[in-house]
């Protein structure tokens, strides 16, 4: 029987601080091109941000994985995937989200560093209207 995972509630506590930096510099480069990814999409849809929210549930159960490797191959880099993906789709709502390091990530402020302000916040507003 595999290993049960470390809570995400008791890894974030335990961490050290060089993998909770390193999963901060991480989500940093990951999040950004996610978002330009749903981006050049078209936007993320109802349908994603459940996906995105139900992932929730998953980090709870496995989360300790993200900042412990995982002794299954893939697992950890699979879990990374999924925030990654799950943050850059909340990162749409308005003001963003707060991230794990204290950071913020807004898609519009994400999006205005690669298409400008006007057309991103021209953007992100038409994204939100249709989700």
């Amino acid at each position: 029987m595999p290993p049960s995972p470390p809570p995400a509630a008791s890894a974030s506590s335990d961490q050290s601080p060089f993998s909770s930096s390193l999963l901060a510099i991480s989500l940093q480069a990951a999040v950004p091109l996610r978002v330009l990814a749903w981006y050049e999409r078209g936007g993320s849809t109802s349908e994603n941000l459940a996906t995105a929210r139900q992932f929730g549930a998953l980090l709870v159960e496995r989360g300790g994985w993200v900042l412990l490797r995982s002794e299954k191959e893939g697992e950890t880099a699979a879990l990374f995937n999924q925030l990654a993906e799950a943050i850059a789709i909340l990162a749409f709502a308005p003001g963003g989200i707060p991230s794990l390091s204290g950071q913020r990530f807004d898609a519009e402020e994400i999006l205005a560093g690669f298409i400008g302000i006007e057309q991103a916040r021209a953007y992100c507003q038409r994204v939100r209207t249709h989700a």
